[in-house]
């Protein structure tokens, strides 16, 4: 199952604190549930969609951005829908080169918002060349 293998990368990335068998137990409580274990044996786009959009973000997440925009890509071509996600992984890329791990408490959405923006004007040239390939995924479907 290369979804368990994927859930568990990313649940030791996203809690690094967590123990191996912490990460072993969600990512197989993860690929348990109901409809991912009932459509794995059929051959339909949702496990191989799931697939690639945690492959996605994994790959974002490293700051492998063109790997990340390949599985975004295969993602939404899979399911339109997963451009969503795709957009998501490219925000969370920003995030990551403006280098905003958490924001104020307290403050708004629209505040958080702006800040991240602002963040991302001053140093525009840099986020952008970094960024460009998960942006175009988004782009493309946006055109078509």
């Amino acid at each position: 199952q290369a979804a368990l293998a994927l859930m568990f990368l990313l649940h030791r990335r996203l809690h690094p604190a967590s123990g191996i068998s912490q990460s072993a137990f969600m990512a197989a409580a993860l690929a348990l549930f109901p409809l991912h274990w009932f459509f794995q044996f059929l051959f339909y786009t949702d496990v191989l969609s799931l697939l690639a959009v945690l492959t996605s973000h994994l790959q974002c997440l490293e700051r492998r951005y063109w790997l990340a925009a390949v599985g975004a890509a295969a993602a939404t071509l899979m399911r339109q829908t997963n451009a969503v996600w795709a957009a998501f992984t490219l925000g969370v890329a920003v995030l990551q080169e403006c280098q905003l791990d958490s924001f104020r408490s307290g403050s708004t959405i629209l505040g958080d918002l702006t800040t991240l923006l602002q963040a991302a004007f001053q140093d525009k040239a840099r986020v952008a060349g970094r960024v460009a390939p998960l942006a175009l995924v988004p782009a493309a479907f946006a055109l078509f």
